[in-house]
């Protein structure tokens, strides 16, 4: 609020003394200047009951306790002003100066904050994208054994250490933890199946020229990134049997 207050309203601070008599009437243009006259002393802590009455807010007359509470304001500040019930320039030029002082900074809301980079495929953060089961799978251990099934798994994994030549060790090791029907998470060489299976290398840098497009649109500075969707695959025994 640096501008004056009362420049606003149309209330002049050239040292003319309005006539109280003019403003006493109630529709001139001069109301709305008394309006923000008597707003400011009510805001300052000087009331006018009588003078809001009858609609809540200023009437905009200088009437009689108008007169009086300007009188007061006068008198509180007497040191600086001639307590004589008229808007001269000083009332006027001190009342605009304590509005000023007194009006409180609207608090700062930063403008918010843009939504963060991403691409059809990658994302900020560390999370790992979500994962559909595989069609008619259910929770681990969820379904009661049968006793057929029970023993055509023993026989599998009684063969199992001698599979090794023949479907890869991969392959064995992943039947074994199967069978174990632990529940427990198995890890794969992702490197060798990138390696030795040509379509797993091929997604596998699909995946990494499509996180160096994301990287490239990020700002400089150190950044964890994730696939936002999971990336499928199928190793048939023709391409390999492992």
């Amino acid at each position: 609020m640096g501008a004056s207050i009362f420049s606003v309203c149309g209330m002049q601070r050239d040292g003319r003394r309005l006539s109280q008599t003019r403003l006493h009437c109630a529709g001139e243009r001069g109301a709305q200047r008394w309006r923000c006259f008597q707003g400011a002393l009510i805001q300052l802590g000087f009331p006018l009951p009588y003078s809001t009455l009858a609609k809540g807010a200023p009437d905009g007359l200088f009437g009689d306790e108008t007169f009086a509470v300007l009188k007061a304001f006068q008198e509180k500040h007497k040191t600086v002003l001639k307590v004589d019930g008229v808007t001269g320039k000083n009332t006027i030029a001190l009342l605009d100066r304590i509005l000023v002082s007194t009006a409180k900074t609207p608090p700062f809301h930063p403008p918010p904050s843009p939504p963060p980079p991403m691409t059809a495929e990658y994302q900020l953060g560390t999370a790992d994208p979500p994962i559909a089961r595989d069609i008619g799978s259910g929770p681990w251990n969820s379904s009661p054994k049968q006793a057929t099934y029970i023993a055509l798994g023993a026989s599998i994994v009684a063969s199992l250490p001698f599979a090794y030549g023949a479907i890869g060790d991969d392959a064995t090791k992943h039947m074994i933890h199967y069978f174990g029907n632990q529940g427990s998470t198995c890890r794969i060489d992702l490197e060798g199946m990138v390696r030795d299976v040509t379509s797993a290398k091929e997604v596998y840098e699909d995946e990494v020229a499509q996180a160096k497009e994301f990287v490239e649109i990020l700002p400089p500075g150190r950044h964890d990134i994730t696939s936002r969707q999971a990336q499928e695959g199928y190793n048939r025994q023709p391409e390999n049997t492992n």
